[in-house]
């Protein structure tokens, strides 16, 4: 498989993760506003801890919510935690919701 072909298929996953986050958050986003809460969901490249402390000050958010898989151990180092860095950063409450094991 040469250079190009694995450049090209690299693109194509990232732009298919991309495509199925936004449909996830333009779902999720429909969903509470028609409860009556107010959203805004974006995406974006980069760190996602940076990405997302950038955007609560810049808006400015009332409330951070994200969801925890409530890794601990060697995977958590080896994978670093978004979460923990946010707490370490946010201008305001964060609300975690942790994900079901089953």
């Amino acid at each position: 498989m040469g250079v190009g072909h694995t450049t090209a298929m690299t693109t194509s996953l990232a732009e298919a993760a991309e495509h199925g986050a936004l449909a996830y958050l333009t779902g999720t986003a429909e969903s509470l506003s028609r409860q009556g809460i107010t959203v805004d969901s974006m995406s974006g490249a980069g760190v996602p801890a940076d990405l997302i402390l950038e955007a609560a000050r810049r808006l400015p958010a009332d409330l951070i919510a994200m969801v925890t898989e409530g890794k601990a151990g060697l995977k958590r180092l080896a994978l670093g935690s978004v979460v923990e860095a946010v707490l370490r950063g946010a201008p305001c409450p964060i609300l975690l919701v942790r994900t079901s094991t089953s």
